[in-house]
């Protein structure tokens, strides 16, 4: 997307497609594909779009569609108090924090105004997943000010990845 602009609607002139095939391919389709790039986007655009067809799929009732995106003005907020929650944790570990601060982060949302001032921070899922220390192996990490470090594994130079979706 240009600078500033987010996406406000995305339509398609087809929602429904009947695919042709053994019982085996049929049973592993969950979706078909429409890519569309959007990377240099400015403006509202029609594309006429190639569907990918799955692998054991035979034939489809249609091959293409047209995607008609709408774009706005992008705006961005701060979301405070979003809960960090660890993911993949052994049951035998618990997560614990000095204080319940450090449970919670500020999130900056970025989209279409209409969108993201509705958002609160029961609507984002802010996830990290686990750095497991033993006792032994467990040191401070110093950051510098305006990062705040989520977990660390000691044999990795840079905090661990975390995620936030709304």
């Amino acid at each position: 997307m240009s600078f500033g602009v987010a996406i406000a609607s995305i339509e398609q002139s087809d929602t429904m497609v009947t695919i042709y095939g053994d019982s085996a391919s049929l049973d592993n389709i969950t979706s078909i594909i429409a890519p569309i790039d959007v990377s240099n986007l400015k403006e509202a655009y029609q594309y006429k779009v190639e569907l990918e067809k799955p692998v054991g799929i035979r034939s489809m009732s249609i091959n293409t569609v047209n995607v008609k995106v709408q774009v706005s003005q992008s705006t961005d907020i701060d979301i405070p108090n979003v809960r960090i929650n660890a993911i993949n944790l052994d049951s035998a570990y618990n997560v614990q924090a000095k204080s319940e601060n450090d449970f919670v982060v500020t999130v900056n949302a970025k989209g279409v105004s209409s969108v993201i001032e509705k958002l609160t921070a029961e609507d984002i899922n802010a996830s990290c997943p686990p750095a497991i220390f033993s006792n032994s192996s467990f040191r401070p990490v110093s950051v510098e000010p305006g990062i705040t470090l989520l977990t660390r594994m000691p044999s990795l130079p840079r905090a661990t990845a975390c995620s936030a979706a709304y």
